[in-house]
């Protein structure tokens, strides 16, 4: 078993809307869910995937797709490849009481 003791360099540092823009910056598409808290980002820039995955962000597989390894899919046939990465749990510093920062940003 491993554990992860907290340490301040763990510490978001950036705001629910600086996480968005950057997204957005880097060609990707955020929607949110109907209802809180649900957000994804989609985007076929696998540098973004690592970025979003290093800081939490957790791959999300359409239901009906053919998900290859790396989680991507196509989203057209003989189209590019796509991930879809769940970013409602990256920490970020404007974290409100319900934990819904980045769903309110998401607009």
């Amino acid at each position: 078993m491993t554990t992860t003791i907290p340490s301040p360099a763990d510490a978001p540092t950036m705001s629910a809307q600086e996480l968005i823009d950057h997204i957005r910056s880097h060609g990707g598409r955020v929607i949110r869910w109907r209802l809180p808290p649900y957000v994804i980002a989609l985007t076929h820039d696998p540098e973004l995937v690592g970025w979003l995955v290093e800081r939490k962000g957790r791959p999300f597989s359409p239901v009906g797709m053919g998900i290859a390894h790396d989680g991507s899919y196509l989203r057209a046939r003989g189209g590019k490849k796509e991930w879809d990465i769940v970013i409602s749990a990256i920490p970020v510093t404007d974290i409100d009481e319900a934990g819904h920062a980045i769903w309110k940003a998401a607009v």
